[in-house]
């Protein structure tokens, strides 16, 4: 419970460093813990919550024993953790610059599904501003399911090609997509034709365009050629910048230090489970959710 409070209050925008338009957020993911806290990949092409917003998602998407399978040895999607990045978050001027965006200093957010955006104004505005982070707030109101008195913010990060998902997915037109990492549900965008991934080669040697929708699931959509930044169509790289203050061009608008264990809160810990007894006669505590189970 020390540890959930901790994130509490560490959740909030802690305002500008050297550039004006340069804010610090903390964002929140419920994930599966990788090996030793180190992720294999950059976070990308993904969406995270501030602390309200990621504990209605646990409350209402992945505690929810009744509506799951009762067989199942994992919580929904292995979530195991609450992961907590602090970011450093510049973007475009495009955006700075427009006083009507709701939080000020943020693009419009976009949900991304196994990599792909489902948007197709998000993708728009990436084409046409750069890259972005954007935010979406959701009223308690609107979404009654949990009865909170404030509202929560949802985060979207984009990556590179943002409208193909991390892998080629089979379908009418992708029959010699031979990929195993298949997700659950399939991307609408892919199905049924199926996609091509955002790292295939064929994908990144061809175009797709906002002008037309009939080529956005075989290739990797890139900046707008009129873009200030370019003279030329480039591939969308994605916002995560290698540097820790992002400049807001593209390919460098949000930055976090990489993960280590302290930055993970076991779901056990904060429900408590580790503390309960279990074995046939209760003579141990339990390890995790499925010896609890």
């Amino acid at each position: 419970m020390a540890r959930l409070l901790s994130l509490l209050l560490s959740a909030n925008l802690h305002g500008a460093l050297s550039d004006e338009f340069l804010q610090v957020v903390d964002m929140f993911r419920a994930m599966k813990k990788p090996y030793d806290g180190v992720e294999e990949f950059q976070l990308a092409s993904n969406n995270l919550a501030d602390v309200m917003g990621l504990l209605r998602y646990i409350h209402q998407e992945l505690i929810v024993e009744h509506a799951l399978p009762f067989d199942r040895v994992t919580r929904k999607y292995e979530v195991d953790s609450i992961a907590h990045y602090r970011m450093n978050v510049r973007n475009p001027n495009s955006i700075m610059e427009d006083k009507q965006k709701v939080p000020f200093g943020f693009g419009d957010f976009g949900a991304f599904d196994f990599g792909v955006a489902t948007s197709d104004l998000f993708l728009e505005n990436v084409v046409k501003d750069g890259d972005f982070v954007g935010v979406q707030r959701q009223e308690p109101q609107i979404s009654a399911v949990l009865n909170f008195t404030y509202p929560w913010y949802w985060f979207s990060v984009n990556g590179e090609c943002p409208n193909l998902p991390w892998t080629c997915i089979p379908g009418t037109k992708h029959t010699d997509c031979e990929s195993k990492d298949v997700p659950p549900v399939i991307p609408a965008l892919c199905n049924p034709d199926g996609c091509a991934g955002k790292f295939d080669k064929k994908a990144r040697e061809c175009s797709a365009t906002v002008a037309s929708e009939t080529n956005w699931a075989d290739c990797c959509l890139r900046y707008k050629a009129s873009n200030h930044w370019f003279t030329s169509e480039e591939i969308i790289r994605g916002g995560y910048c290698d540097k820790d203050v992002p400049t807001g061009k593209p390919g460098c608008v949000y930055y976090y230090d990489e993960l280590q264990n302290k930055d993970f809160t076991s779901l056990d810990e904060i429900t408590g489970i580790t503390g309960m007894d279990c074995g046939e006669s209760g003579d141990r505590k339990c390890t995790d959710w499925l010896d609890w189970r």
